[in-house]
């Protein structure tokens, strides 16, 4: 630099600075004390509670795939583990796996229509709790792990009101449920409240987070 020495990183910053032998004046600054960070420490992986159950729902059907230690195929073969007659699905379509941890991998048998997890086509994935799965253009499911809490709906709902629970969590109204089973809206509204009653919840909404929490339905994305 022409007129000297340039000034030195640690000179304090002066209006009437001048390096030495002349020249333009230059702003010094002091270098700026950037604060230190230690990397965080990750603890390790949150080990799943309970039982993995995958329910799927195509239209009107619902299915229901229990998992334990062995791996389960769902697809058209009525050989599979979970045979779910859809035409957009293939014979073996996708694989589940749970490991040891309770972790669930999810594996694509070479279908045609292809198996998505959260809107993304997938060959091999691990699956975490509430993750959406489709398997081909039609066949839609979540992961839950299903606690010991959870049996208590199973114990204290008749199957006809385990069907509404379904349905509410849904998002039908009482006349939309009424007409997919073909009873009047009156009759859903008693059965309703019997439901409340039995599960100690005081509407919709929570009656809606303990069956999805149970596992036993994947509520309407409006799609």
């Amino acid at each position: 630099m022409r007129g000297g020495m340039p000034p030195t990183a640690s000179a304090a910053w002066r209006p009437d600075f001048t390096p030495p032998g002349g020249g333009p004046t230059l702003l010094a600054f002091s270098p700026l004390s950037l604060p230190t960070t230690k990397p965080r420490r990750m603890g390790p992986p949150v080990r799943p509670q309970g039982t993995p159950v995958v329910v799927f729902e195509c239209g009107d059907r619902r299915h229901t795939l229990v998992l334990g230690k062995a791996a389960a195929v769902v697809g058209r073969d009525p050989e599979a583990t979970l045979p779910v007659d859809d035409e957009g699905l293939s014979r073996q379509h996708a694989k589940f796996v749970p490991a040891a941890d309770g972790v669930v991998h999810v594996m694509d048998l070479g279908s045609t229509n292809g198996t998505y997890v959260n809107g993304e086509r997938i060959s091999l994935r691990i699956l975490r709790e509430g993750d959406e799965i489709k398997l081909g253009p039609d066949v839609r499911g979540k992961l839950r792990y299903r606690r010991e809490g959870d049996r208590h709906i199973l114990a204290v709902l008749t199957e006809r009101q385990l069907e509404i629970a379904g349905l509410v969590a849904r998002g039908l109204t009482s006349p939309q449920i009424g007409q997919r089973l073909d009873v009047s809206a009156r009759t859903v509204a008693s059965h309703l409240e019997r439901i409340y009653a039995r599960l100690d919840v005081r509407g919709r909404v929570e009656l809606t987070q303990r069956v999805i929490e149970a596992g036993l339905a994947v509520p309407d994305d409006g799609s």
